[in-house]
Parts: C-alpha cells; sequence; structure tokens
C-alpha cells in the first residue's frame, strides 16, 4: 500500500540545514513493526506518523520512532509534523497563531503554529513534563563520557544533571567552545554511561559571549548512539530540559527568561532554536521551544 510522506528540515530556515525529519500525515492502517521499519528505512534520528486523536478535542495523534525505538515526546518533530500539517492542507484551513494539540505518549502537546502573511514558517511547542530533576553525576564521570578533561567541565553553576521531560538526557556544561568541539561522538563512552544510568542521550553546553556577533546565547551538541543517532543536528527536547535547568538556577520570582541556541555546528547541519521559560511564585511553571521548518521533499513509500 502507498503512503504519502514529506521530509523537512527542522530547527532552520533554509533547505540542508537543521534537523531532517520525516512525517507521514495519514498512517492510518500501519502496524507498530511496520512505523519501525520505514523509521529505521529514512534513518533520521526521527519519524512521525500521524493518526486521528482519540480524543475529538485535540488535533491528531503523533507517533514518534527513532531508528531503534518509539519513544514518547521529541522537540523537533512537534515543529516539524505541525508545519508539514499546515504545509501539505492536512488540516485544512490554518492560521499563524494556531494552537495544535497533539496526543503522545508522554502526553498532549501544546503546539503554536507561527508565521507571517498567513505563511506557516515555523512552530512552538509546550514541555509536556518540567521540572523532571533526576540524579547528579560526578565530574569525572561526566568528562570521561565525552572525552574530554575534567577541568572542562564546569561545575560551579550546576552539577552535571539528569533531567527528563518525557525523555531522558544528561546535562554537562563545557567551559569554551574549542571543549565542545573536542568532546567526542564515540560510541563506547556515550553509550556506556547512557546504558547505565538509563539516558536517551548526553546534551553537551557552552554559554556564548555576548559579543559572538549572531545573537547566540548557548551551543549545544546531543549525542543519543542507544536511539541509533550518533549526534543530533537539533534537539528540541533536549534543549527544553536545558532550558528547565538554567531556568531553575534564576533567582527571580515572576520573570520570561529567553535563550538563542546553535546547534549542529560541527555536523554542518547549522540549527538554530529559541528557548523561553516562565518562572512564576519562584518555580519553574514553563518551558517553551520554536523554531523554522522547510519542506525539503515530497513523496510516497510502499509498505508491504
Amino acid at each position: 500500500m502507498l503512503y504519502d510522506f514529506v521530509t523537512l528540515d527542522v530547527f532552520t530556515d533554509r533547505m540542508f540545514g537543521g534537523n531532517p525529519l520525516a512525517v507521514l500525515p495519514d498512517a492510518r492502517g500501519l502496524k507498530t513493526e511496520q512505523m519501525q521499519a520505514i523509521a529505521r528505512e529514512f534513518n533520521y534520528s526521527e519519524t512521525t506518523f500521524v493518526l486521528p486523536a482519540e480524543d475529538e478535542n485535540n488535533t491528531r495523534k503523533v507517533r514518534i520512532f527513532t531508528p531503534m525505538a518509539e519513544i514518547p515526546f521529541a522537540g523537533h518533530p512537534n515543529v516539524g509534523t505541525a508545519v508539514a500539517l499546515a504545509r501539505v492542507d492536512g488540516l485544512g484551513a490554518v492560521a499563524p497563531g494556531q494552537r495544535l494539540l497533539f496526543e503522545e505518549g508522554a502526553g498532549v502537546v501544546s503546539v503554536f503554529l507561527r508565521g507571517s502573511n498567513g505563511e506557516i514558517e515555523s512552530a512552538e511547542f509546550i514541555a509536556p513534563v518540567i521540572n523532571g530533576f533526576d540524579h547528579e553525576v560526578s565530574v569525572e564521570e561526566a568528562a570521561k563520557a565525552l572525552g574530554v578533561a575534567t577541568d572542562k567541565v564546569v561545575g560551579k553553576n550546576h552539577p552535571p544533571q539528569i533531567m527528563s521531560l518525557g525523555i531522558r538526557f544528561l546535562y554537562v556544561e563545557l567551559t569554551d567552545l574549542e571543549a565542545l568541539a573536542a568532546s567526542e561522538a564515540a560510541q563506547g563512552p556515550v553509550t556506556r554511561i547512557s546504558a547505565t544510568l538509563g539516558l536517551d542521550g548526553v546534551c553537551a553546553y557552552v554559554r556564548v559571549g555576548e559579543d559572538n556577533g549572531n545573537g547566540t546565547d548557548l551551543r549545544v551538541r546531543v549525542y543519543a548512539p542507544v536511539h541509533g543517532v550518533m549526534e543530533d543536528p537539533a534537539t528540541g527536547s533536549a534543549n527544553a530540559g536545558l532550558a528547565n535547568i538554567l531556568a531553575s538556577l534564576s533567582d527571580g520570582q515572576n520573570e520570561t527568561l529567553k535563550w538563542n541556541v546553535e546547534q549542529g555546528i560541527e555536523m554542518g547541519r547549522p540549527s538554530r532554536l529559541r528557548l523561553t521559560a516562565e518562572r512564576r511564585d519562584g518555580k519553574v511553571a514553563e518551558v517553551r521551544v520554536a523554531g523554522g521548518a522547510v519542506i525539503a521533499c515530497r513523496g510516497q513509500i510502499e509498505v508491504p
């Protein structure tokens, strides 16, 4: 049977950047094992399968697969799926600012369409889970996982921290861009710590100085070999967790915090993400991630 698909480059405003995503806008009739086989065939970090919502108040049910497994939530699949459905007429008439509700394993995810002059160019999602702090990891263990010296791991702001917003990442702050560039995507160390601690991946990041010239606040690298993704060019879920961590370090009672993030630079897939965190009554109350998406291909896949 033939199924339509669309591929997009997500967290970018131009083709051949960002993170590729495959979307099947109407996946009715596919079994789980067929979805997994299709995700493996595309071999992108994620592929999404869109189904009718189980609750009529929601927009769609969205199942997300890496090449290795189904996962309950991910960032760029939400942005890309929203833009894909809006652009291929899967939702009928739509407009910037419209809210979509996607049923996913982690819960119902709110996604807002963004754009200008009536054209949908990007989307912003609200993380379905916040404040998912787990245990800390030693500087030595984190440095070993990333293949950097222990003095390249910054521990004064926060220790290497596991955070789960539907999927679990270890967050490690590094001293500078040189240390980030030298961090190791070798499968062994990252895979071992991921397996030992039950991680979906490791997120290393650097705070970029204000004089960088392009408005970037943070540069990020994410490694997820347990899902068949040695390095991910743009990871909305990991960045949502990072925003949660950084916002938790603030002393503000009621404030809105924002960061511009670049990822995928070392891979040659430059990506831009916009993070927003709301603090209310001294606690992190909401985390949002936004970015653009560009359609790259449209076609059909024949599923036996």
